[in-house]
């Protein structure tokens, strides 16, 4: 037997004992989206081989964040939302006026990176996901 022939059937025994993290957020959030969304998200993150260069190592880096809205405003539909911790993030995707939040209110979110880099977020609350970047 060649030794590609072998190597070929230790990653066919390998794949057949591993689970199907696809699978696996498919069933465990089928009802939520979001939740799927970043579901599959970590699910990524945890087989990617790749680092940056300088990059901490994966466990090292912060996924995610809880954070608290106390400020929000809307420019052309874009919504800028101010930190209690003195943060603003600004979305990505214009927002409906139906679906915008309410300025003066304060909310509770959850920032989580994706695995692209780009970054979501989950207002309690709010059925969905915002897409964001850090202005400051």
């Amino acid at each position: 037997m060649n030794a590609w022939a072998l190597i070929g059937m230790t990653f066919a025994a390998a794949a057949a004992h591993a689970s199907d993290p696809v699978a696996d957020c498919r069933k465990a959030h089928a009802a939520d989206p979001p939740a799927h969304i970043a579901c599959l998200e970590r699910a990524l993150g945890t087989t990617t081989q790749t680092r940056e260069l300088g990059a901490p190592p994966a466990a090292e880096r912060v996924r995610e964040m809880d954070v608290e809205i106390v400020g929000t405003s809307y420019a052309n539909g874009f919504g800028v939302f101010q930190l209690a911790d003195g943060q603003v993030w600004q979305e990505t995707e214009k927002t409906p006026e139906a679906q915008r939040l309410k300025s003066g209110q304060q909310y509770r979110a959850r920032i989580e990176r994706g695995t692209l880099g780009g970054y979501r977020m989950y207002v309690d609350g709010v059925r969905r996901m915002l897409k964001i970047k850090r202005v400051k």
